[in-house]
C-alpha cells in the first residue's frame, strides 16, 4: 500500500513525486514509456526535441530547480544575421532572430534532460514500461492496475495523481467510480500543449555558422518553418500542424538528411560536409502525448485540475492557468502534491476524531 501513486514521469509528475517524498510520503511513478521526461526528451546527442527553455521572469520554478540541482544553464543564441529562404532564394534579415524563433529574446536553455534526470535519481521507485490501464476505488483504497492487458500487475495507494495530457488520459485510463460526465468531457476535447509540433535535429561537427556571422536562425516556406541553433554544434528547425507532421513521419533518415542539406544549403553551403547525424520527432506521433480528439485550449480550466471527491488528483501543464513549458508542469506537480498532502492529513484527523 502506498500513500500515493502518479501516473506519468514527465517533469510535473516527476515533481509531484518529489514533493510528497520530502513529505515523507510513500510514492510510486507508472511510466508508459521506456524513458522517463514526457515533453522533455533529446536526440541521442542531446540536441532538444521537446522542451527548450525557460525565462528568467516568467519561470521561477524551473530556474529555481535548476540551482537545487546544479544543472547549468546557458543564453539562447541569437547574436548575427538571421536569413529568409523562400522559393530558392535567399535574404538576409539581419539581426532579427531574436524576434523570429519561438522563445524570443532574453530565453535561457536548462538542460531539461539532465534536470529530469536528476529528479528521477532522487525517487525511490519509477516505474518505466508501466501504462497505468484503469484506476479503481476499492474500499478506502485504489486498485491501479498496469503493464500488459494480458498479464497485468494490481498495486495499491490511498491516493492517485494522475499527470499526462488530458485528452490521453480520457483516451486510455478506465477510472471506477467514472470521471464527473463534464470532467471527461473536458479532458478529451483539451489539446496536448505544443502536441503538433515537430522537431528536427541537425548535429554537426562544429558551430560553423557562427564563422559566417549568422545566428543560425532561418526562416523558410517548408514543413519546417524556423531554424536556429539548438545547442554548441546543432541546428533545430520546427514546424507546426499536419503538415509537419506528415512530413516526418514519411521521412526516413536519408530523405531527412537530403531535406535540411536542400533547404539549407544556400545559406550554409558547408553543412554537407558539416551534418554528422539527423533526428526528428513529430508529437502528433506520440500516442502518449497526443491525442486527436483535443482542440481546445482553455487550459487552467477548474474541470481540469479539480481532483475527485474520492482521492484521484490532476497535474500537467495543461492543467494550470500558466501553462506550457516545463514551469507550468512544475506549478501542477507542486500544487497537486499539496493537495494529497493536505488530503492525507485531514484523513488521518478524520480516522482519529473517529476512534
Amino acid at each position: 500500500m502506498f500513500d500515493a501513486i502518479v501516473v506519468g514521469a514527465g517533469i510535473s509528475g516527476l515533481m509531484c513525486a518529489l514533493e510528497m517524498q520530502r513529505a515523507n510520503l510513500s510514492v510510486v511513478v507508472l511510466e508508459a514509456r521506456s524513458r522517463f521526461g514526457g515533453r522533455i526528451h533529446a536526440s541521442p546527442g542531446g540536441t532538444d526535441l521537446g522542451g527548450s527553455w525557460a525565462w528568467p521572469g516568467d519561470s521561477p520554478n524551473v530556474l529555481a530547480l535548476g540551482r537545487q540541482l546544479g544543472v547549468e544553464t546557458s543564453l539562447q543564441r541569437t547574436e548575427g544575421n538571421a536569413y529568409q529562404v523562400q522559393r530558392g532564394s535567399v535574404r538576409n534579415i539581419g539581426p532579427q532572430g531574436g524576434s523570429i524563433i519561438p522563445s524570443g529574446p532574453g530565453a535561457i536553455r536548462p538542460n531539461y534532460v539532465e534536470l529530469t534526470r536528476r529528479m528521477m535519481a532522487q525517487l525511490s521507485d519509477v516505474r518505466l514500461d508501466s501504462r497505468v490501464l484503469s484506476v479503481t476505488m476499492n474500499g478506502h483504497a485504489f486498485d491501479v492496475v498496469f503493464g500488459n492487458p494480458n498479464a497485468p500487475t494490481t498495486i495499491q495507494s490511498k491516493k492517485v495523481v494522475v499527470a499526462v495530457p488530458p485528452a490521453v488520459m480520457a483516451d486510455n485510463i478506465i477510472f471506477s467510480p467514472p470521471l464527473e460526465p463534464r470532467k471527461l468531457q473536458k479532458s478529451r476535447q483539451t489539446a496536448t500543449w505544443c502536441g503538433d509540433w515537430v522537431k528536427l535535429a541537425l548535429e554537426c561537427k562544429s558551430p560553423f555558422w557562427i564563422e559566417t556571422g549568422s545566428s543560425g536562425i532561418v526562416v523558410t516556406s517548408g514543413p519546417i518553418e524556423v531554424f536556429w541553433e539548438g545547442g554548441p554544434s546543432s541546428l533545430v528547425g520546427l514546424g507546426v500542424g499536419a503538415k509537419a507532421t506528415t512530413f516526418a513521419r514519411d521521412a526516413d533518415e536519408a530523405m531527412l538528411r537530403q531535406f535540411a542539406i536542400e533547404t539549407l544549403s544556400e545559406v550554409f553551403p558547408r553543412l554537407q560536409e558539416e551534418l554528422v547525424a539527423v533526428h526528428i520527432h513529430a508529437w502528433a506521433s506520440d500516442k502518449e502525448t497526443y491525442s486527436p480528439t483535443g482542440r481546445e485550449r482553455d487550459y487552467g480550466h477548474a474541470l481540469l485540475r479539480e481532483p475527485t471527491h474520492h482521492g484521484v488528483h490532476f497535474a500537467g501543464t495543461e492543467t494550470e492557468r500558466m501553462n506550457g513549458h516545463a514551469e507550468g508542469a512544475l506549478v501542477a506537480g507542486k500544487r497537486a502534491a499539496l493537495e494529497v498532502i493536505e488530503a492525507l492529513r485531514a484523513d488521518i484527523c478524520s480516522d482519529l476524531m473517529g476512534l
